[in-house]
This record gives C-alpha cells, structure tokens and sequence, in this order.
C-alpha cells in the first residue's frame, strides 16, 4: 500500500512542479515459477543470511529431484533449477530478494526526488515493477537495465500485462497531457 501512496505523491508533485513524468508498470511472467534457483540462492547470500542458513537453502533447494510416474513406467530425475518452493513462508522473501538484486542495479542517476533526500526510480509490487521517471529516455534506459537485470536471473517480462503512461507539460499553457504514441519496447514488443 506504501508503494501505491508514493506513486501518488510522485503524480501529484510532478504536476504540482509542472513536470512530465512517465511511469511503466512492468509485469514479471510467472515469476515466482521461473526465478533462477542459483539467483535465489545468491541472492539470500547477498542480504545476509547467515552462512547456516545459506547453507541449508543451498541443500534445501539444490538436493531436490523428481520423477513423473505414467501408469507403471518411472521416467528419469529430474532437477528442478527454477522456482521458489510454493508454500513455502521463505518463499516470498526468498523472490524479493532476487528482485531487490536486480532492481538495486538501476541507474541511481535517474531517480526522481520526493524530498528529505528521499529518491526513487522504481517501486516493486510482488511480481510487478513500477519504473518512474522525469523523461523519455531515463524510461527507456530503466527499462532496458530492468530486462538486462532480469534476464541474469532467468526472468521475463510479459509485455501484454506491462503497459505506460506518458505526460507532457504543454509550454504554452503549462498544463499536463498524455502523450498517446508509443515510445517504449519491452520483450521485443
């Protein structure tokens, strides 16, 4: 809900500032499913487990395999290498860490400030991104940076669930409006 008030505060201040604004919500594809395991674990590592519990993650999500059985025929192991553990309560934070990695590798230098030295490029929703930023190609620099991040953990976007908005501050009367053509690709789309 936080996330939600701070985006408002940014549309409201960018206005207020007569300040355009471009803001893309990001929708990660069946995230939770396909984060690398290695991210997870690396990830886990970089926010600071401690090295017993890093060490039974490791076990815990590198000593799994399964067998699909069809009637009477076991088919071969196979090691699961993608995922969180679904039920899992770790499971959540476990994504957020991975998620936290890769959005903590966006540009610092085009984050947008809410003041009290407070900045932000970005605001994550579970599986879903909000990039915010004050022009075109800041936009388009993030997002490029967010699917480069991703890709590193074996992540995608879904462009048909990701869309942006785009406002422009008219010179002469100053006043806000939405630019309607298209600026931005996202998974090639």
């Amino acid at each position: 809900m936080n996330n939600v008030w701070i985006l408002w505060f940014i549309i409201d201040d960018c206005k207020a500032r007569h300040c355009p604004l471009c803001v893309t919500f990001v929708d990660v594809r069946k995230a939770f499913d396909t984060v690398s395991t290695e991210s997870v674990l690396q990830a886990a590592e970089r926010i600071g487990f401690p090295p017993g519990m890093a060490m039974y993650m490791r076990r815990l999500y590198g000593g799994v395999f399964a067998q699909i059985r069809v009637g009477r025929t076991l088919g071969s192991l196979i090691h699961p290498c993608r995922g969180v553990r679904q039920g899992d309560p770790l499971s959540p934070l476990l994504f957020w860490a991975v998620m936290h990695w890769v959005l903590s590798r966006l540009d610092d230098r085009l984050r947008l400030g809410l003041g009290d030295g407070v900045s932000v490029n970005q605001l994550a929703f579970a599986d879903d991104v909000a990039l915010v930023s004050t022009t075109t190609m800041g936009m388009t620099r993030l997002l490029s940076e967010l699917e480069d991040g991703m890709r590193e953990v074996r992540l995608e976007t879904n462009p048909a669930k990701s869309a942006s908005l785009r406002i422009l501050v008219s010179q002469g009367t100053r006043r806000w409006f939405c630019h309607p053509e298209p600026y931005l690709t996202l998974g090639g789309t």
